[in-house]
């Protein structure tokens, strides 16, 4: 069995940009993570995001991996 203790964070810094971390442990594999998302919503069910990650050993806590993401939804009617 694996427990993952979770603690999720955000703020709201104007009406439509929004910034969230999330951060996780994983005891079955030893893993932390840590997971940061910068959102701007340009329209109604539109948005840019700019996603942060990066996972640690627990041993030591060096960088196992990390990595950037942009992402773009649109929605078309």
């Amino acid at each position: 069995m694996s427990l993952a203790p979770e603690v999720t964070a955000a703020a709201i810094i104007t009406i439509s940009t929004f910034f969230t971390t999330f951060l996780q442990y994983n005891t079955q594999i030893e893993n932390f993570n840590i997971n940061s998302r910068l959102q701007w919503r340009f329209k109604p069910m539109s948005d840019l995001y700019l996603v942060y990650s990066e996972n640690y050993l627990t041993t030591d806590f060096s960088t196992k991996n990390r990595g950037i993401v942009l992402k773009f939804q649109y929605w078309f009617q």
